[in-house]
């Protein structure tokens, strides 16, 4: 038999369990080590990337609340700036040098803010859709004084896009205070008998959302294919040199674009301008005689009494002319009680001043070139204006007269259109303007947007650049202003070098006193792009 000793061979030693083990264990080591190691260093990523979310967090946060803080502080300013004494010699309407790029915030947290408002001219070629200025609210239709106190209402609705004569009317009812519908429109018996909760309020409207509820109306026509008033959403290309083309515009927002729920004028404050439409004829004269002389006051006084022979459409009806004695008689009775005696003489360089005016002044154009007929110390006779609109003597006099005299009524003023702002559309409506004289308004006010200043009232240029004559210009007076007290605009705060814009729109009426914001809208932030857009800083100046 053989043996492990006479092989002369090891004898085979085997594995035991134990050691099998031991070998595993110490192969496993360096994967579990290696697994632990990414395991620390990925909660050390996440970590860090936790860290930097927050810190980025909070940048953002600051900066929000700066944005906002900023915001807050510019919109105090622009409700205080209709009261400064810059505010009459400011272009408004388009200036970077006072809207743009204004630096506010702290060291650490810098903001800047700019004022914008939609472009005025649009289309291929008519630049970015922004300028940095206001919004003037009498650019567009006052559609609760449209419904409750214009002659026509329906007629100046009808050059709005896509609008018919069973919308205008519907819309005017809606707001009417009577409940008898117009002849296409409807009132509350109509949207009763359809089971509508919401009822016409026969009052005057806050928002213009409150127009979705009338009959055949739809959010895209009142507002358009965006949602709301976010005009500003670019698309900016720095490279571009065209146009900076924006997601929407005008034609995009629909009917909102030429409708407002307010605005107007501010009533005539004390100042040194004589207010022209003042009640106390007496008083009156003695403020003209020292501003104008006798010869000017005797005949603004005339115009109050009697109305100037040139009367512009819709300001003074014509009526039949009288004899002599008949409108003696006329002006000798008047429609007023006598004076106190305490005032003052009663006949006034040969007029009666006993009597109530009975015509207002509208403009000054009124008082330009024209002629009364009146009755003085018991004669009938003709007054022809101190101030003569041949050559440039109709310039020369509205400078002055604008500087003396404030053709405004005591009561804030609505319902007339901004001839300097207000789009085609609407400045289609006035009336016995033709298509020709249209275009060459609104190609030589282009020409003067951002121009204006406080020589002279800002409409002086239709008579300078010849582009109405001084009997049209007294024709549609009655409905047109240079400027309101209303106005908007879309505040946009942000870090110069970083980050979002903050945006709000909001709506300043300074038809009272002091002026109050009336209106806040705060809108979507904006990204780097409209950013840089802001920073170009351009629009004319």
């Amino acid at each position: 038999t053989l043996t492990y000793a006479s092989t002369g061979a090891f004898p085979m030693k085997r594995r035991t369990d134990k050691q099998g083990s031991a070998r595993l264990r110490k192969g496993i080591l360096l994967p579990i080590a290696a697994v632990i190691a990414v395991l620390w260093t990925l909660s050390a990523y996440q970590f860090s990337e936790q860290l930097l979310c927050h810190l980025s967090l909070a940048v953002r946060t600051r900066n929000e609340i700066a944005a906002r803080t900023c915001i807050a502080s510019a919109t105090t300013w622009l409700a205080a700036f209709p009261e400064s004494t810059a505010w009459s010699s400011s272009n408004t309407v388009n200036n970077p040098k006072l809207f743009s790029n204004i630096s506010e915030g702290t060291e650490l947290a810098p903001m800047t803010y700019s004022v914008v408002s939609p472009m005025l001219v649009q289309g291929p070629g008519a630049g970015q859709s922004f300028r940095f200025g206001l919004e003037d609210e009498s650019s567009k239709l006052d559609i609760n004084w449209l419904a409750r106190e214009s002659k026509d209402g329906r007629a100046q609705l009808m050059h709005l896009p896509d609008m018919t004569l069973a919308l205008a009317d519907s819309l005017l009812d809606w707001i009417d205070s009577d409940d008898t519908p117009r002849e296409f429109g409807a009132e509350r018996n109509y949207y009763f008998s359809r089971g509508d909760s919401v009822l016409p309020p026969n009052e005057e409207i806050q928002d213009l959302s409150e127009l979705l509820n009338v009959r055949g109306v739809t959010r895209e026509m009142l507002f358009g294919v965006q949602t709301g008033f976010d005009f500003l959403v670019p698309n900016y290309d720095p490279k571009q040199k065209s146009r900076v083309d924006f997601a929407t515009s005008y034609e995009a927002m629909g009917w909102a674009r030429f409708l407002t729920t307010y605005a107007g004028e501010a009533a005539a404050q004390a100042s040194d301008r004589v207010i022209v439409n003042s009640p106390k004829l007496p008083e009156l004269y003695e403020e003209l005689k020292k501003q104008l002389g006798e010869d000017g006051a005797k005949f603004i006084v005339a115009v109050r009494l009697a109305g100037i022979l040139e009367r512009p459409a819709g300001a003074q009806k014509k009526r039949p002319e009288k004899s002599v004695k008949s409108r003696l008689d006329d002006q000798l009775r008047g429609k007023a009680a006598l004076l106190d005696p305490s005032e003052g003489n009663s006949t006034v360089a040969g007029l009666d001043l006993t009597r109530a005016p009975q015509f207002a002044i509208h403009s000054l154009f009124d008082l330009i070139g024209t002629n009364v007929r009146i009755v003085i110390g018991g004669k009938d006779e003709v007054l022809t204006s101190p101030w003569k609109a041949t050559g440039n003597g109709a310039e020369a006099a509205l400078t002055l007269l604008d500087k003396a005299l404030d053709t405004r009524p005591t009561k804030v003023l609505r319902g007339r259109l901004n001839i300097n702002t207000a789009p085609r559309e609407l400045l289609k409506g006035l009336p016995e303007l033709s298509e020709a004289k249209l275009n060459k308004i609104l190609e030589t006010r282009d020409r003067h947007l951002g121009k204006q200043s406080s020589k002279g009232p800002a409409s002086l240029w239709l008579m300078s650049e010849g582009v109405l004559t001084i009997e049209e210009i007294r024709r549609l007076a009655p409905f047109l202003t240079d400027h309101g007290s209303v106005f908007t605009g879309t505040i946009c705060a942000y870090s110069p070098h970083q980050g979002a814009v903050y945006r709000r729109k909001v709506t300043i009426d300074g038809t009272a006193s002091p002026p109050v914001v009336s209106g806040r809208l705060n809108l979507p932030p904006s990204d780097a792009s409209f950013r840089a857009a802001l920073q170009k800083s351009v629009g004319g100046g």
